[in-house]
């Protein structure tokens, strides 16, 4: 993608759950370049954010 590009993707979502999709660019995902996609009614015990201790490379 280019920077200002938007893409439509279409995705059959027959497998509830939490999902994360991100970039394998360290530098990108470290920037944001991740999503996580949820299901209505579908709940995780993991937070999203907080205190983790947890830095990108």
């Amino acid at each position: 993608m280019q920077p200002g590009e938007v893409w439509q993707v279409a995705l059959r979502a027959d497998n509830p759950g939490v999902w994360m999709a991100h970039c394998h660019n360290l530098d990108h995902a470290a920037a944001g370049m991740v999503v996580h996609l949820t299901y209505e009614g579908v709940r995780s015990p993991f937070m999203v954010g907080g205190h983790t201790h947890n830095h990108p490379e």
